[in-house]
């Protein structure tokens, strides 16, 4: 008996720069698994007990366990919301600098909430 072990890796181990909500750090994890939640999420397919019965029994592809599943969403999630406050951010900027360079701009309005 040898006592050595076989490791066979399919796909290469990432750490994202984001931990999901309710956790303090990220984790490795297979990249393969990153790209299913990334891709199911780009292209608006639930993973659903079919789904997944299609890429591990059909396709022959393994994936991790629903609930690892639904902590990987959990971190694209977080992503995409960071994301979404960077562009929502930059548009509104766009959006003054041109409002402010067109014709017939009359200056900011000036508001008052209970004479204040």
């Amino acid at each position: 008996r040898c006592r050595k072990v076989l490791e066979l890796h399919s796909s290469r181990m990432v750490k994202t720069p984001m931990a999901e909500p309710g956790r303090k750090f990220s984790r490795m994890q297979p990249e393969i698994n990153l790209r299913i939640a990334k891709s199911s999420r780009d292209h608006g397919v639930g993973i659903t007990d079919k789904t997944i019965g299609f890429l591990s029994q059909s396709m022959g592809i393994k994936i991790p366990s629903p609930n690892n599943l639904m902590h990987i969403h959990g971190k694209v999630k977080v992503a995409v919301g960071i994301l979404k406050d960077k562009r929502e951010e930059e548009n509104l900027k766009e959006h003054n600098a041109a409002v402010r360079n067109s014709d017939g701009y009359e200056g900011d309005v000036e508001w008052e909430y209970n004479g204040v």
